[in-house]
């Protein structure tokens, strides 16, 4: 059916050419010393937010490559956009030792 495939043309052009992923919502808890999950996984140049469900202790959620250094509160949203460029770039708590004692994990883009 050459209709159907000009049809079908059409629909894989409109999904590549579509320029907004969706936003990347992500419930993460923070503790001593610890970020739960350790991992976020998101395309390039992807929104990303992050909602605390739980936090103990005083924390920031840091990533040096954006510029990013935000303290955490319970019930607090961080949003920022994933790096453009395929990779692993670490996030971490940027208070005193945290950090060194554990609190840190990955963003990776693919």
């Amino acid at each position: 059916e050459e209709g159907d495939a000009e049809n079908l043309e059409s629909v894989i052009e409109g999904v590549e050419g579509e320029e907004a992923l969706a936003p990347l919502e992500i419930n993460m808890e923070a503790g001593n010393f610890f970020f739960a999950p350790a991992s976020i996984t998101a395309m390039p140049g992807q929104e990303i937010r992050i909602t605390f469900t739980k936090n103990s202790g005083v924390h920031t959620f840091a990533i040096d490559s954006l510029g990013l250094d935000q303290s955490i509160s319970e019930g607090g949203v961080i949003t920022f956009t994933a790096p453009d460029t395929p990779g692993s770039v670490p996030f971490y708590c940027s208070i005193g030792s945290h950090r060194a004692l554990g609190m840190e994990g990955v963003l990776i883009v693919q």
